[in-house]
């Protein structure tokens, strides 16, 4: 089945022997907006070698970075206790392993507790041939910007570009949260300029506007700090989540 932020859902394989529920759990989670555009991907900068890194998303939901295969996999493999998200955007594979993939997701996948698998075009080809629909067991959904070769379970409207810069931002430190959390910033009206504003309506004037700071370094466009980086690849996986937790399909 594949799946676009503006689609239409067509069932098929293993996503059916999921259930009918999953369907409307798909459905629910296209409902945020994403981002649009598609290119080929760089490699992301790389930092100092570490082990696969991983954290929590919240509400029983698991994230695991795999930079290598199946080094990362043997070292790092989280307590198989509720859903979990592997993120395979980037990875490499040594020769002959690129399979070792999906016979981890055959041991680790539930259906109460899925595995959401990201990917995109720079994940290495041996890892996408292993990610095709008849290598993987039910409890697999598999996500992808738009533009990767090889069909995903649900395609997100995200450049290349994007996903790199998301995917790098990560690397240097922001919180998993903060990739998932778009925030709208909104004018603050503090006590000094409600007071300011009451007396100028007293007097019968009209507020003057306040006079807004000047632009510090950092700020991007008007003095506006610049907008937060979003992994929509990441954040559309939360939101499946959160969907099928909702409808009482995980445990």
């Amino acid at each position: 089945m594949k799946i676009t932020g503006s689609g239409s859902l067509r069932p098929i394989g293993r996503i059916r022997r999921m259930g009918p529920i999953l369907i409307v759990a798909l459905n629910l989670a296209l409902a945020s907006p994403a981002i649009h555009g598609a290119a080929a991907p760089e490699s992301p900068a790389k930092g100092p070698a570490t082990p696969a890194p991983g954290g929590a998303l919240g509400l029983n939901l698991d994230y695991l970075r795999v930079r290598a295969v199946p080094a990362d996999l043997v070292n790092a493999q989280p307590a198989a206790t509720g859903a979990l998200v592997l993120d395979l955007r980037f990875a490499t594979v040594g020769t002959n392993d690129g399979f070792s993939v999906a016979s981890w997701l055959a041991s680790r996948a539930r259906s109460n507790a899925p595995v959401l698998v990201l990917f995109n075009a720079a994940t290495q080809p041996a890892l996408i041939d292993a990610l095709a629909p008849g290598y993987l067991p039910a409890g697999v959904i598999t996500l992808a910007p738009a533009g990767t070769t090889l069909p995903a379970d649900i395609v997100v409207d995200v450049s290349a570009e994007a996903d790199r810069r998301a995917y790098e931002a990560y690397e240097r430190g922001t919180a998993l949260t903060s990739l998932v959390t778009t925030t709208t910033e909104k004018q603050r009206f503090d006590e000094a300029e409600l007071i300011r504003r009451d007396a100028a309506e007293a007097a019968g004037k009209s507020p003057e506007p306040k006079t807004p700071p000047p632009p510090s370094r950092g700020r991007g466009r008007g003095g506006q700090p610049p907008p937060p980086v979003v992994d929509s690849l990441l954040q559309r996986a939360v939101q499946l989540h959160r969907s099928l937790l909702a409808l009482g399909r995980l445990k």
